[in-house]
């Protein structure tokens, strides 16, 4: 079986959460025989193709980003239809309004959507897109929710119910990496985007005196550093972007990872089942998403969102309890493990070429 995956941008152009869950979703897939394509916009000037061990990567040129949405040159179009004629189910990542789009090039192809979250600050742009992806959602065989609580608190979804299979995001959760002792920090790595809640974090930071490292790049980050600055903040330091092999590093030392966001554009944060495959215990907030899933299952501290109080609470609780920390991982790889996630998108991808 074929598949092509349809997301605005990829590895390495851009660096993010939907990109790892594309890649492990592939990976996963793979594994049980699927030949997965994945069209993206690239930042070169010409279409470019090669292959890796995920997928075969089929790039068109990007032309403009507005609104949080990259926009194709014209010539996509054709490198899209192209790309679709060759697979048997097209698999689209939303939100990428674009593709809502492209669809309307291709027809009686098979197509399953990974709804990956809500649209949040782009009220025009819903307006104005709801339309698009009704038709969208209409023509799907199969939606995609990666969490219930995702699915029955989204009033996108919930006209779609019908539809809808519940699909976790994935993590190969094999390693051969020793444990190593915990050290009093907490450790913060993702994008610095205005929902990850990182405000939150700076004023938590002040109340419990807890050491904090945040790592990445991003929009907030001279903001951020001018905060530190100016408020004299000498407990939270700014890594900047990182390598894998530092991440890992941190996860494997760190008291927890901390995952503070502030609204649903959070849908699921990868970034948690990868501490959890480091056995890194995890403190998320609870907005009705995949994150509540996450901590629940693996014993992770939830707290309400933009609570800089309690989320001090929880960061010194954590220091002072680190030892105390009971294993998450065998229960994060029967839950998260890619054979399982896997074998479930397969199932779907049968389904939808049966429908």
């Amino acid at each position: 079986m074929k598949v092509l995956h349809v997301y605005q941008t990829y590895f390495p152009d851009t660096v993010g959460g939907l990109e790892e869950a594309i890649r492990q979703i592939c990976l996963a897939t793979s594994a049980l025989g699927v030949q997965n394509s994945i069209f993206c916009c690239g930042f070169q000037d010409v279409k470019e193709t090669y292959t890796t061990p995920e997928a075969r990567i089929i790039k068109t040129p990007r032309w403009f980003k507005k609104w949080s949405c990259t926009f194709p040159h014209l010539a996509g179009v054709k490198d899209f239809q192209e790309a679709a004629a060759e697979v048997d189910v097209v698999h689209y990542h939303l939100h990428w309004p674009v593709a809502d789009m492209l669809d309307m090039c291709i027809s009686n192809k098979p197509l399953i959507i990974t709804y990956h979250s809500d649209l949040v600050r782009q009220r025009a742009v819903e307006f104005l897109y709801a339309p698009l992806r009704s038709r969208l959602f209409r023509r799907a065989n199969v939606i995609i929710a990666t969490s219930s609580d995702y699915a029955h608190s989204s009033k996108t979804l919930l006209p779609h119910l019908d539809k809808v299979q519940i699909i976790p995001l994935c993590m190969d959760f094999r390693h051969e990496l020793p444990a190593l002792t915990r050290e009093p920090y907490v450790f913060f790595v993702g994008m610095l985007r205005y929902y990850k809640g990182l405000e939150v974090l700076l004023d938590a930071a002040k109340i419990s005196g807890v050491k904090i490292l945040v790592a990445g790049k991003g929009e907030l980050h001279e903001h951020l550093r001018t905060r530190i600055r100016e408020e004299h903040i000498q407990n939270l330091e700014l890594l900047g972007e990182i390598s894998e092999a530092d991440k890992i590093l941190h996860l494997r030392r760190c008291s927890a990872l901390v995952l503070p966001s502030i609204n649903r554009a959070e849908a699921f944060g990868m970034v948690l089942l990868e501490a959890l495959k480091y056995d890194c215990p995890i403190i998320t907030t609870s907005l009705a998403s995949g994150n509540n899933y996450v901590a629940r299952q693996m014993g992770g501290q939830l707290l309400p969102p933009n609570d800089a109080p309690a989320l001090a609470r929880k960061l010194s609780a954590c220091i002072d309890q680190a030892s105390a920390n009971i294993s998450a991982y065998p229960r994060a790889k029967t839950f998260f493990g890619s054979a399982r996630v896997g074998a479930q998108y397969l199932t779907a991808y049968q389904a939808s070429q049966r429908s």
